[in-house]
């Protein structure tokens, strides 16, 4: 019998032993189960925290696309302004040039006639010398001031132009680079 007892003991032994290794495998995988998932956990944390960075990068960008997107439509109207007003101040001035030949062409038409009319020993109709050549000065003059006016205007004009081209390239380029950074 008691070999029977000491049998039974150890096999009792043994069956505790796989019993008590069953248990402790079972525990850490628990373990590591648990640690598992206190990283996912974390790593869940920071994705949310990171999703969240970028929605906020995603909204300034946003932003920042749609007042660059405003003040590039703003510079283009300015700008078609400027070709628009640049436009009529060239004909302007290409009349005031034209008006301006006329003119030269009717006084040494004038001159011509007068001085045929000397030589012929003919007197012409003669408004006064000094208020014919005073009125032909004065428009002279007028047209003068108002050419280089004119002149003034259109390279004011050229020079928002080319700025206006300048900011125009700049912007197109921010443009770009917010709409790379989406």
């Amino acid at each position: 019998m008691d070999k029977k007892i000491k049998l039974i003991a150890i096999i009792l032994g043994a069956l505790c032993l796989a019993a008590l290794f069953t248990a402790f495998s079972y525990v850490n995988k628990y373990k590591a189960i648990i640690g598992d998932n206190q990283q996912l956990e974390k790593d869940k944390q920071d994705l949310r925290q990171e999703n969240n960075s970028l929605a906020q990068k995603a909204a300034s960008s946003q932003q920042e696309a749609s007042r660059l997107k405003e003040r590039y439509d703003g510079l283009k109207s300015e700008n078609e302004h400027l070709t628009s007003e640049r436009d009529d101040l060239q004909k302007r001035y290409d009349n005031l040039s034209e008006e301006k030949d006329k003119l030269i062409d009717k006084i040494q038409n004038a001159l011509t006639k007068n001085a045929a009319g000397e030589e012929a020993g003919e007197k012409a109709p003669v408004v006064t010398g000094d208020q014919y050549w005073a009125n032909v000065l004065k428009e002279k003059q007028n047209l003068e001031l108002q050419l280089a006016d004119l002149k003034d205007k259109l390279k004011n004009s050229e020079l928002k132009m080319s700025e206006l081209s300048g900011s125009k390239s700049d912007f197109e380029l921010e443009l770009q680079k917010v709409s790379k950074e989406k």
